[in-house]
């Protein structure tokens, strides 16, 4: 080869399309022609090989392959297959494997232009037009002036205009609950493993995180599926009247006459509904003018709310070009009202979420209703009155003389659709035959794409006709969210999937964009979640494949769309990330930044992300009637714009109302006057900046009373938890454990939970979905919810408090432990410990993409809180309460995170060691006789999955006295006799310590009086 390239002056070149051949001569010695494409690609091929990896990180993808060369003159085309794009490209990339390149080609030819291809296009062009360097940026959308759907006029702060203000994304959280005509039964799509099932397992990312996310980015979200998780449902109609009082009144009232028009509406009381039934088009509705001014005319939906709670809202009214843009809707709540301006020109006859409202039991107009006025800026126009609907419900669609049985959130989203008045002929019954389970599999994952384009409308309308004008949704972007299948060891990690062409194989949209656009979605949004996690949870968190296919989810949308396969729901290794609402609420953080950093580049702004919940709340009496709120914005280390600029403060008059609408301060502090002494307030904050508005912080409450005389405390609120079950990690027992193990704490809710896990062993293998193997778990919790922490559980012991007649403030254990308080200030502290435990990184076995980014989080009691706690007691004559399932235990237990130093607080200061954190199997309490809590009499607190809208308790701690301590047993568990709570009555101090969450006892009434109880232990001399 040297002698080769000694002679090349001499070569000869003959080149003719793709082939090239090579003449060497020298001295009276012929060589035979060589061809340098083949050697070009053999060489390459080579060093491909040589240099595949197993991930899709570089340089070479498996299945990486040079397909084809060409050379032309001095410039070599380098044609690779789809294996090279496969990976994200960015100009390193490029740059790299243009230099390794011109290193193996050189000796052929000495001054190659290497040009990289793969699939057809230039290897720059896969590189998003967010990191294009200069002289490489694609055309940018040329953004129209798009409508507004809706505007919450009652939120102080102002629109997120670097966010996603007015932008529209349709996103789904995987499959759901659907009939199978071949079994003839209701079942799920997956199967139910590791205590999840797929079809529900993304809902626990979507629900609390994602929407709530991009809505407070300021975009408007449609979901083919209902979000709202209420099993009640009220319905409404305009043609309701007074006749069904015992469901609900319609009124309308006015000088001005509502008219009965032409166009279709809902029909109430036809559900169950058969297949071919479509509510909204079998109903009228009501229009009525608008007029420039105070309204002239109103109607009036007020349900009868079966019980206290939180209810979803969706309208439905009859869309015209005739329409108002800014009809006038107002929900009255507990809370007080929240009013709406609505398009009616567009997202007419179908449901439109406008938001969960708190309501209480019965019917009443002032805290439990929806209006709509006819006030409007221009007047002359006309407002459509349909129905309202209150709460998700259960689901009600007729197959084969059955009903599902299951809440409507569980369902699939065929079914969500014809509930919502989707024209079926566009959008699920499309002709196509079903391989799977039915017709209704096959319309479920068909027609939530084309739903996306019905939404839209003309020109980007469904599919099979897309001129159809549709809703006049502007949908900017679509997404399914899914898990997907495969066991292995290690995290299977995540998949993007994306297509470039449509059912013709054209490669634009509708509207003229490329469908390349798609490409660049997936990259970004896949790039932000892999770099989110290795930062946050493993440093090796697997990405896998940028994967241009076929499938219906991501060739059907005409707006960019993507399918995420996050990871593998069949898998324990991802599971154990899957399970914890931390990582659910990162990986939703990460979504949300995706989908607004494509959106940001292609409409050509420079985005703000929104900021984190603030920190180091307190809230504290100043006065009568005065409070005082002070918090620290949290920082984001993950994004620099994510800095608040101004807050919104939010108030809850009383134990059993809602949050107002908030106020917008500049300050991280501020002083609120006026408030009735004698009442209890409660608040929370969120904060602001350009991009959005970050999720509240916990709930703190205040009382201030009327006069100094009255006993003050401080309630410490150090519950924080939020955590996945526990898991077990031995070669032949393998799973994620709740039987007589913690259950973790979800987020609110455990989104998703079908029921406990019962086969642990590896080895056993997948068969069917219903005998799954490894990882199989029951399904009798999937129709219930799990309650977790709200974070607002500081009333419940403010109201124990009040009832006493004590005045208190609230204040997160990190404020104590920042010493922004001083303990010395109350008469008795009551520290809130709920399920607070350590919480470690998951157990891991060889494999990949270890934990190796978590640290143990949430310990019941830092060393600086034991300190300030100890001063407390030992040098000011403290008076203490406190209560939590994990006090002793994660002080004094077993756990490797317990120090000595730990035990010795437990022993010394709160008088008392730990016995078992199997205390009680049955909840129920007994005072001891002669005790504080003789009075008080047996109660239960909150088992299972929850009772009386609180937590169930599933390890509660039995502590006994500490030797020689003085303290003594007041309270036990009626199983087996172990001590529940011990109290300490000193020259020196007072303690009451329980061993589990004094907010979980479901008896208001025994709650009230064990508070007095242990108050007057605490203070009485």
């Amino acid at each position: 080869m040297k002698h080769y390239v000694m002679m090349f002056l001499l070569t000869g070149i003959i080149i003719g399309g793709s082939s090239c051949q090579l003449f060497l001569t020298g001295g009276a010695m012929d060589k035979a022609p060589i061809d340098i494409s083949g050697e070009i690609q053999l060489r390459i091929n080579e060093h491909v090989q040589k240099n595949m990896s197993e991930d899709y990180e570089g340089p070479f993808p498996r299945r990486t392959r040079l397909e084809r060369v060409e050379v032309e003159d001095s410039t070599v085309r380098l044609h690779f297959n789809q294996g090279l794009i496969s990976q994200p490209v960015r100009q390193a990339l490029v740059d790299d494997l243009r230099t390794r390149f011109t290193l193996l080609i050189k000796p052929l030819i000495e001054n190659a232009k290497i040009e990289i291809y793969a699939g057809g296009r230039r290897l720059e062009h896969y590189i998003p037009g967010l990191y294009r360097p200069p002289g490489l940026l694609p055309e940018k959308l040329q953004p129209s002036e798009k409508p507004i759907l809706i505007r919450n006029i009652s939120s102080p702060e102002p629109m997120p205009q670097a966010g996603l203000y007015n932008h529209y994304i349709a996103l789904w959280h995987s499959h759901g609950w659907y009939y199978d005509t071949e079994a003839k039964r209701w079942q799920w799509q997956r199967p139910r493993m590791f205590t999840i099932v797929e079809d529900m397992l993304p809902m626990s990312f979507t629900i609390p995180f994602l929407m709530p996310m991009l809505e407070n980015a300021g975009a408007v979200v449609f979901c083919p599926r209902d979000r709202d998780l209420q099993i009640h449902e009220v319905l409404v109609d305009d043609d309701d009247g007074e006749r069904f009082s015992e469901n609900g009144t319609f009124k309308e009232e006015g000088t001005e006459n509502w008219d009965v028009d032409d166009g279709f509406g809902f029909k109430n009381y036809l559900a169950p509904y058969p297949d071919d039934m479509n509510p909204h088009r079998e109903g009228h509705h009501r229009v009525v003018k608008t007029v420039d001014g105070d309204a002239t005319a109103v109607s009036h939906w007020t349900p009868v709310i079966p019980e206290d709670g939180y209810y979803g809202i969706y309208i439905s009214y009859n869309a015209s070009p005739e329409r108002a843009t800014d009809a006038h809707y107002v929900v009255y709540h507990t809370g007080g009202k929240t009013e709406f301006l609505v398009n009616q020109q567009m997202a007419g006859n179908t449901w439109v979420y406008l938001g969960g409202f708190h309501f209480r039991e019965g019917h009443s107009s002032e805290r439990g209703s929806v209006a709509l006025f006819n006030d409007s800026t221009t007047a002359g126009m006309t407002i459509s009155a349909d129905a309202v609907k209150f709460g998700g419900g259960m689901g009600d669609i007729i197959r084969e003389e059955s009903i599902s049985g299951y809440p409507r959130y569980c369902e699939g989203a065929r079914y969500w659709m014809q509930y919502a008045g989707v024209e079926p002929e566009f959008v699920y019954k499309l002709g196509i035959e079903s391989r799977f389970g039915g017709p209704d599999y096959l319309e479920d994952y068909t027609g939530r794409s084309e739903w996306v384009n019905y939404l839209r409308g003309a020109p980007s309308g469904p599919n099979v006709k897309r001129e159809h004008p549709g809703l006049g949704v502007p949908i900017d972007l679509s997404l399914g969210f899914h898990t997907d299948a495969g066991i292995t060891t290690g995290v299977v990690g995540t998949l993007m999937i994306y297509r470039v062409q449509d059912a013709k194989r054209q490669e634009q949209f509708p509207d003229g964009r490329s469908r390349w656009l798609n490409r660049d979605y997936a990259d970004i949004m896949q790039s932000q979640i892999i770099r989110d996690l290795r930062l946050k949870y493993s440093s090796t968190w697997t990405r896998r494949q940028l994967r241009n296919a076929d499938y219906s989810e991501v060739r059907r949308p005409n707006v960019p769309a993507v399918l995420l396969e996050l990871l593998s729901h069949q898998n324990f290794d991802d599971m154990k990330y899957g399970l914890d609402p931390r990582f659910r609420f990162d990986v939703s953080r990460a979504i949300y930044k995706g989908m607004l950093r494509f959106i940001a580049y292609e409409y050509g702004f420079e985005p703000v992300i929104a900021p984190l919940a603030p920190k180091n709340f307190l809230a504290r009496a100043t006065g009568k009637g005065k409070v005082l709120l002070q918090w620290e914005p949290q920082d984001d280390p993950l994004e620099p714009s994510a800095v608040p600029n101004a807050y919104v403060v939010y108030t809850r008059s009383g134990v059993d109302a809602s949050f107002d609408n908030g106020i917008y301060v500049r300050d991280n502090r501020v002083e609120l006057d006026g408030l009735d002494p004698n009442e209890i307030y409660s608040f929370k904050v969120a904060a602001v900046n350009e991009g959005g508005k970050s999720f509240a912080s916990e709930v703190l409450c205040v009382r201030t009373g009327d006069g100094a005389k009255t006993p003050k405390a401080l309630i410490v609120n150090g519950f924080d938890r939020i955590a996945p079950p526990s898991f077990v990690e031995s070669p032949n027992f393998r799973g994620a454990l709740r039987a007589n193990a913690d259950h973790g704490v979800g987020y609110c809710w455990n989104l998703g939970l079908t029921g406990d896990q019962y086969d642990f062993d590896p080895s056993h293998k997948f068969l069917t979905n219903d005998n799954p193997g490894w990882g199989a778990s029951y399904g009798d919790l999937e129709t219930k919810l799990e309650l977790g922490n709200t974070f607002d559980f500081a009333i419940i012991h403010g109201d124990a408090l009040a009832q006493a007649g004590w005045t208190f403030d609230t204040v997160s254990d990190e404020a104590v432990a920042t010493g922004q308080i001083d303990l010395n200030d109350y008469a008795v502290v009551d520290w809130l410990l709920g399920e607070e435990r350590t919480t470690l990184p998951p157990p891991w076995p060889q494999g990949t993409a270890p934990p190796d980014r978590m640290q143990p989080q949430f310990k019941t009691l830092t060393r600086m809180e034991q300190a300030f706690i100890n001063d407390y007691l030992t040098t000011g004559s403290g008076r203490l309460f406190i209560s939590g399932a994990y006090v002793a235990t994660d002080l004094g237990g077993t756990a490797p995170t317990v120090t000595e130093s730990d035990r010795e607080f437990l022993r010394t200061v709160l008088k008392c060691d730990w016995v078992t954190n199997n205390g009680s199997k049955t909840n129920n309490v007994v005072p001891v006789k002669g005790s504080i809590f003789e009075e008080v009499g047996e109660f239960h607190f909150s088992a299972g999955i929850g009772e009386n809208d609180v937590y169930g308790v599933e390890l509660p701690d039995s502590l006994k006295p500490a030797k020689d301590s003085g303290a003594e047993t007041v309270i036990r568990y009626e199983d087996a006799k172990f001590n529940a709570g011990i109290a300490y009555r000193g020259v020196d101090y007072r303690v009451v310590v329980f061993g589990f969450p004094f907010e979980t006892i479901t008896s208001e009434e025994i709650r009230h009086k064990a508070m007095n109880s242990i108050l007057e232990f605490l203070t009485f001399d």
